[in-house]
């Protein structure tokens, strides 16, 4: 007769988990649940704080009135495991990011010194511009409505900030200066619900640097650089050399805009999967590597360079983690040349904005205000639609409204 195997022995019952050190809950004067931070083994502290008003572009606000259920629970007992799951199930979602990847190294940009005559030829006198409508074909600065705060005035249906011209901004609308400050400021928006336009084109200074730049072609430029060598130099040459590539890319808007900076996708607290910060989504310059170029490697033909697309719906500023709050951004643009990828005038960014989910929260479609001066009153006023165009020539326009 064959032995009955031993019963195996019954699993242990699961350790109670004190909540407090998964946990730290804070509340406001009115006793709603403001600010939860989970600690993470191995791994830095989340905070996540409740979003104010219709601001809720993370989709935190159900997340926040269940704590807010939560919490008479959580402080009868501080070892209350069925809350704790609870919790656990709440919060799962929003740490599908803790996988994430490490930041991608900078990109390192190749660099050919030209002779002399060549670099003196190009230097400080040929430079591209990224055309935007911060204003209107006057001069006029767009500005956000007279009473804005950055939000929807309630029982008004009126919504306080103001569309720009073109595609690039989207619009301007007050933004806080500071995380926990009611002080707010002008800033250009963009909206993840909009396509973007840029448009880059290449100028000249006249000579002397007396009078206005004028246009010209990407042509001027390589033949110079051309120019410089012999055939059996240039017959080895690739598109990265024989054309004017451009490279598309977001970076930071408040640091150096003569250096790269480059914002990441782990800059945000959403999960993204194989999302990038745009789409189509970015991906490493191919033609650094003889690849044909990709879709933010876009070529200068006649002077004029442009590229079509939208941020990816978590490229968000309320969407930042903890340390990035309230950063502004920049789209930058380089000559992918390595014989102009470093000189001056062949890396520009533009001005900086916030980014938006929805931008229709805060704009209505075509209305616009202008900061104007009427008789000796300086004021805001509408602004018309048909002055919704980009002043032209652009170089020698912005050259005097650079604010």
């Amino acid at each position: 007769m064959t032995d009955l195997a031993p019963a195996p022995a019954p699993a242990p019952a699961p350790a109670l988990v004190d909540v407090s050190d998964v946990l730290d809950v804070q509340e406001d004067d009115e006793g709603r649940v403001s600010a939860v931070t989970i600690f993470r083994p191995n791994k830095p502290p989340l905070t996540r704080t409740r979003p104010e008003g219709s601001d809720d572009e993370d989709g935190d606000g159900p997340w926040f009135e269940l704590f807010d259920r939560l919490q008479p629970e959580l402080k009868k007992s501080r070892k209350l495991e069925g809350a704790l799951q609870v919790v656990h199930t709440a919060i799962e979602p929003h740490l599908a990011h803790l996988a994430e990847p490490a930041p991608p190294t900078k990109i390192a940009w190749p660099s050919k010194a030209l002779p002399r005559h060549a670099y003196d030829a190009i230097h400080g006198k040929y430079f591209l511009l990224i055309e935007e409508g911060t204003h209107d074909v006057h001069g006029n600065k767009y500005v956000p409505n007279a009473d804005s705060r950055g939000k929807k005035l309630f029982n008004s249906g009126t919504k306080v900030g103001s569309c720009c011209a073109g595609s690039f901004p989207h619009g301007v609308m007050q933004i806080k200066k500071k995380l926990k400050s009611k002080e707010c400021e002008p800033q250009f928006i963009v909206g993840g619900d909009r396509i973007i336009v840029l448009t880059v084109r290449l100028y000249k200074h006249a000579d002397g640097g007396v009078g206005n730049p004028e246009p010209c072609n990407e042509e001027d430029v390589l033949k110079i650089v051309r120019g410089a060598y012999n055939e059996s130099q240039t017959a080895k040459w690739g598109d990265l050399e024989n054309k004017m590539l451009l490279h598309l890319s977001l970076q930071w808007g408040d640091t150096d805009t003569a250096v790269d900076d480059p914002v990441h996708r782990n800059d945000f607290t959403a999960p993204r999967g194989a999302a990038g910060l745009f789409v189509p989504t970015e991906e490493p310059p191919h033609a650094l590597n003889g690849a044909p170029a990709g879709f933010y490697e876009f070529e200068m033909t006649n002077g004029v360079a442009s590229i079509r697309f939208h941020l990816h719906g978590a490229t968000s500023t309320p969407g930042l983690k903890e340390e990035h709050k309230l950063r502004p951004f920049r789209f930058a643009v380089r000559a992918m040349n390595p014989h102009l990828s470093e000189q001056k005038g062949f890396l520009v960014k533009t001005v900086p904005f916030h980014a938006k989910n929805k931008i229709t929260k805060y704009t209505h479609t075509a209305e616009r205000y202008i900061l104007k001066t009427e008789g000796d009153a300086v004021g805001v006023f509408a602004s018309p639609p048909h002055d919704a165009k980009i002043p032209t020539p652009y170089a020698w326009w912005r050259q005097g409204h650079a604010g």
